[in-house]
């Protein structure tokens, strides 16, 4: 029988009784509910787990790709861009001022 933890047979080039003798070789612990929860969620959804991680990295390194090709082609552009995310990151954005139709709508609800 699979341990809980072993991936479904030739899931990533994994063979369950490599992933066997690793974990027997682990100290033995006490699972609570929660920890054998959580090794069921991963066993069974480690491969999209993965996928997702993958898929962040690839986005942070277009945007990184991104950022230096505006900063060569579009210099303005680029500061333009420096400039919102040392407001972002100072936590001090001022708040966007309403639009007439806004402002009316909340007189309008008092």
């Amino acid at each position: 029988m699979l341990n809980s933890l072993s991936p479904r047979p030739g899931l990533f080039g994994a063979r369950p009784e490599d992933m066997s003798r690793q974990i027997s070789a682990a100290p033995p612990t006490t699972p609570t509910a929660s920890t054998e929860k959580a090794t069921s969620l991963l066993g069974e959804h480690g491969g999209k787990l993965a996928v997702g991680a993958a898929a962040m990295l690839g986005l942070a390194i277009f945007y990184k790709w991104r950022e230096s090709q505006l900063a060569k082609n579009d210099p303005e552009e680029y500061a333009r861009l420096q400039r919102l995310k040392a407001v972002i990151a100072s936590g001090k954005a001022k708040p966007a001022k309403k639009t007439r139709s806004q402002q009316a709508a909340h007189n309008e609800s008092q």
